[in-house]
């Protein structure tokens, strides 16, 4: 799934990608992060919030046996060009230490566009939106860096763990006639 970025203007509110009503919650309550682009470099801090992620959103699923040495070769061994970017509470006024780590994404940096290859969050943060707050971020990194696309990843229409994918417009899907621009339901759309 692919959601359409328009570089040549500033992304915004009720500009190129649509933004929902319940889209501007998590921004106005997500304003404080501090976002950090590093290397792909794994840290014990991002296991232990990537383990909190898994046991609560995600029991039971293909990632949940992961240990530190698997995750490690998920962050760092990459042919691409990867960065990963963590999103921190702000520090204590004064000092020079970072807040906590409250999200992370693992983004491959395509000639096109950024591809979100996996994040993850603190399940426990309130109403922060933090999944949406990534996303909307990364659309934004997206068009400062004059791309085009950011790639959600895989979307099935009938998960309702992947459901939120299909509130982003527009938003593209690869079939086998290639990408076409579709609706909430996955079927295609008309182009504008």
């Amino acid at each position: 799934m692919v959601l359409q970025v328009f570089p040549t203007r500033e992304v915004k509110d009720g500009d190129d990608v649509t933004v929902s009503f319940s889209f501007s919650f998590p921004i106005n309550n997500a304003s404080d992060l501090v976002v950090t682009r590093t290397d792909p470099w794994a840290s014990d801090e991002q296991f232990l919030l990537l383990k909190k992620y898994l046991t609560l959103r995600h029991s039971g699923g293909g990632m949940s046996d992961m240990d530190i040495y698997e995750y490690t070769e998920m962050i760092e061994n990459t042919p691409v060009n990867t960065m990963l970017i963590e999103y921190r509470e702000p520090g204590e006024p004064g000092s020079t230490r970072p807040g906590p780590l409250v999200a992370a994404a693992l983004t491959d940096v395509m000639s096109d566009g950024l591809s979100m290859v996996y994040s993850f969050f603190d399940p426990e943060s309130g109403r922060r939106s933090l999944g949406t707050q990534m996303i909307l971020e990364h659309v934004h990194r997206a068009a400062q860096m004059g791309l085009q696309h950011v790639y959600l990843g895989y979307w099935i229409a009938d998960s309702p763990k992947m459901a939120y994918k299909a509130q982003f417009r527009p938003f593209e899907r690869l079939g086998p006639e290639g990408w076409f621009r579709c609706g909430p339901d996955g079927k295609p759309i008309a182009d504008e």
